[in-house]
């Protein structure tokens, strides 16, 4: 309520004051095109399908980061070709997806947040689909967790509010919502994928999103298909419900911090000095877009570029689908 109260007041800082009109008038945080949102596929060698026009058993909620930031892009085609790969029915809805509103609403724009709630629930009803896929863990918090909370219907008269959508959403939790990692893990164990477990030899250390952690208390999923990939997975001291945020999340990925050290340069610190592996760690594990910018940022500033790499659990899967011949290694690589 403070937060909402300092928002309404317009006590926000001029890069969250950005944020909020770009998702206004673009329908992202990034400001830029709603058309461009499906940019990023254009590089894979299939066409995706249009969750709007055709029934599909997962409708993939992509998000803004893997949408528009460049890094975060490869996470998403990643995912895609391991769907793809794995021979399942999904789609996306292109630009009809917008921003999921879970970030502002912890900055104090509740009525952003609704509108992007109603935009969305709205366009879910229009769509045949069993589940709903989530890139994003805060995206998945907040489409399991607290779409279904909205009182739409108090809105109804809000000619501010471009929705007309008045039912409570999935309040018996008839539609599935999944991080990723879970519907994979599903594919992985249903062998779908035809991972033998032997594929990668790298020594790596994982890192738990609040969103899907401590929020959501799921932890096995992420780890189940790191060590399907081969990879010797090494835990950081501080894991699963005790992990150590990385600072992006609550609006944290556009305001200014001036703490010494950052956050995400402490993590990547403990991940080469606190874990069992020390240095031998190469990969730092992520399964997160706002980690996965965070981290790329703090590996710079820390001066971590030439210790350790930051990955997706996407990025490791599919290489692991290139080295058992799955993948065309190549043609993936020019994808990146």
């Amino acid at each position: 309520r403070l937060n909402r109260q300092l928002t309404d007041q317009g006590d926000v800082s001029s890069n969250m004051q950005d944020v909020f009109q770009n998702v206004m008038q673009q329908g992202n945080t990034f400001g830029d095109s709603p058309r461009n949102r499906a940019d990023w596929a254009e590089d894979l060698e299939f066409d995706l399908t249009d969750a709007r026009e055709e029934t599909v058993d997962y409708l993939w909620y992509v998000g803004d980061y893997p949408s528009y930031d460049d890094r975060n892009k490869r996470v998403a085609r990643s995912l895609a070709t391991i769907l793809q790969e794995a021979d399942v029915s999904f789609g996306i809805l292109f630009e009809d997806e917008k921003y999921d509103g879970n970030d502002v609403r912890r900055v104090g724009e509740e009525f952003l947040y609704v509108e992007l709630a109603g935009h969305h629930v709205e366009t879910w009803e229009e769509c045949e689909f069993d589940t709903i896929v989530c890139t994003d863990p805060h995206s998945y918090n907040t489409f399991a967790n607290e779409y279904p909370e909205v009182d739409f219907a108090e809105f109804a008269d809000d000619p501010m509010m471009p929705f007309d959508y008045t039912d409570q959403w999935n309040a018996d939790g008839e539609i599935d919502v999944l991080h990723w990692t879970q519907a994979v893990e599903e594919l992985v164990q249903d062998g779908r994928l035809g991972l033998e477990g032997t594929e990668l030899e790298y020594t790596v250390t994982y890192h738990d999103p609040c969103h899907l952690g401590r929020y959501n208390d799921e932890y096995e999923a992420p780890r189940d298909l790191i060590e399907a990939t081969g990879c010797d997975l090494f835990e950081m001291p501080r894991n699963r419900a005790d992990s150590f945020c990385c600072g992006g999340g609550g609006g944290g990925l556009w305001m200014e911090f001036d703490e010494e050290p950052k956050p995400s340069e402490e993590r990547l610190r403990e991940a080469l000095e606190e874990t069992d592996a020390g240095s031998a760690v190469e990969k730092f594990v992520v399964a997160c877009p706002m980690c996965m910018t965070m981290y790329e940022d703090g590996r710079k500033t820390g001066d971590f570029e030439d210790d350790l790499e930051i990955v997706d659990v996407a990025e490791l899967i599919v290489e692991a689908l290139e080295t058992d011949g799955t993948v065309d290694v190549n043609e993936e690589r020019r994808n990146r």
